[in-house]
């Protein structure tokens, strides 16, 4: 017997393909909550030096350890520009549906993986295969996120109907630009292992110049 409800193909149910079946607020604190979980689990990257050492040797123990600072501090920023621009996204969206559930779910995986590739930066970040699966790992990230911006602002999906998509258009370039990056890096591996874990730092300077190109066409508009 047909209800007046039926069976989307992703297993929930709903009357109206443009009905919320989940809002956006209660989709973004459970994101808020996985992206907390992950910035914490990664300081378990630094181990502890070995116990019973001497003064001098621990000092130099945690001295050598410095890889592991940088991979921390380095996927510390980088998940809190993912939060950043994340949050950016939901503030305009007007509405949610499945397709925004399971591809914020996608991103989500990505951010929690974060702390194991850390993890393997920390300890092979001198070897080829321990910094692109690093890079490779976070390009994902930022692809993922793009597709939750791209599948939003289509057709204004779950965007309102004056939005400006000029706000969308200036996301996507950004976090394409930084898989980009990381992508980019995975090709200077093969010329130079160390050169690439700093070529990501050019992600800072790279958003903030994206930013700054937006807000001169803002005023340019106004």
């Amino acid at each position: 017997m047909r209800g007046t409800d039926k069976e989307t193909r992703y297993g929930l149910r709903h009357t109206d393909p443009r009905e919320e079946v989940m809002t956006t607020g209660r989709i973004e604190t459970f994101s808020d909550g996985v992206f907390a979980v992950a910035i914490t689990l990664l300081v378990l990257s630094i181990h502890l030096p070995a116990r019973h050492v001497s003064e001098k040797r621990l000092w130099i123990a945690l001295r050598a350890l410095w890889p592991n600072y940088f991979a921390f501090l380095l996927s510390f920023a980088i998940i809190g520009l993912f939060w950043i621009g994340h949050h950016r996204v939901f503030r305009m969206l007007k509405r949610a549906d499945v397709g925004l559930i399971y591809f914020n779910l996608l991103f989500l995986l990505t951010i929690v993986f974060i702390p194991f590739s850390t993890s393997v930066m920390s300890e092979y970040g001198d070897t080829k295969p321990g910094v692109i699966f690093y890079a490779a790992s976070l390009a994902a990230a930022g692809m993922s996120l793009v597709l939750i911006i791209w599948y939003s602002a289509s057709d204004n999906r779950l965007v309102a109907d004056d939005f400006d998509h000029g706000l969308s258009r200036h996301l996507i370039y950004q976090y394409l630009n930084m898989a980009g990056i990381f992508l980019i890096s995975i090709g200077i591996v093969f010329i130079n292992v160390t050169a690439a874990p700093y070529f990501w730092l050019l992600i800072w300077p790279n958003s903030y110049l994206i930013d700054q190109r937006r807000n001169r066409k803002l005023k340019q508009a106004a």
